[in-house]
């Protein structure tokens, strides 16, 4: 891609939603409800014809480990949305000498100023990185860094009121009438 990488694996088993448009280059409104792997790799390919993509349409989780090779990879990238997928990542990236950077939460966030990149101990308010901290304390494992919300934020709950039961949004919950100067939830 631009910064030189000529071979990439892609794994996700997901569609984007509405809720993607604010943090993954690949969602846009009409990329929702298509596979998320697929895209990433028309995209990729459209920025560099020449890199080698292999798709997997699937969550990476601990009983999926074993169809990736880490001692493959030079870096890896964590983005998965579960701790015991982070934690089996993080374990498995460690145990083949393969840095790892993880994401904490940050869905539904808008401000890409309020993101941070530091130590996972360094992080504050992030409710999956305090989980991740207890859970690597537990396991004597220290990930080398993390990109994390520094304040938070609250969740759709108007989606989830109206029997909602997933922030996978496919339309927005609601929409802004501009009235003049004022504007009003519909």
């Amino acid at each position: 891609m631009r910064s030189g990488v000529g071979q990439i694996d892609v794994v996700d088993d997901d569609v984007v939603c509405l809720s993607n448009l604010n943090r993954q280059i690949i969602a846009t409104r009409d990329t929702v409800g298509r596979a998320k792997v697929e895209i990433a790799e028309e995209r990729i390919h459209s920025i560099n014809p020449d890199c080698k993509v292999r798709a997997f349409r699937c969550f990476y989780l601990p009983e999926t480990k074993a169809r990736f090779d880490f001692s493959a990879y030079d870096y890896v990238v964590d983005a998965v949305d579960t701790v015991a997928a982070k934690l089996s990542l993080i374990e498995a990236a460690k145990e083949a000498g393969v840095p790892i950077i993880s994401a904490m939460g940050a869905g539904n966030k808008l401000n890409p100023a309020g993101f941070k990149v530091a130590d996972l101990y360094e992080t504050r308010i992030c409710p999956l990185a305090k989980v991740m901290r207890r859970e690597c304390k537990k396991r004597n494992r220290k990930p080398e860094g993390g990109v994390f919300r520094r304040n938070a934020q609250k969740a759709h709950r108007a989606h989830r009121a109206n029997g909602g039961s997933s922030n996978c949004f496919r339309e927005f919950p609601h929409r802004a009438k501009w009235s003049g100067s004022r504007a009003s939830q519909s």
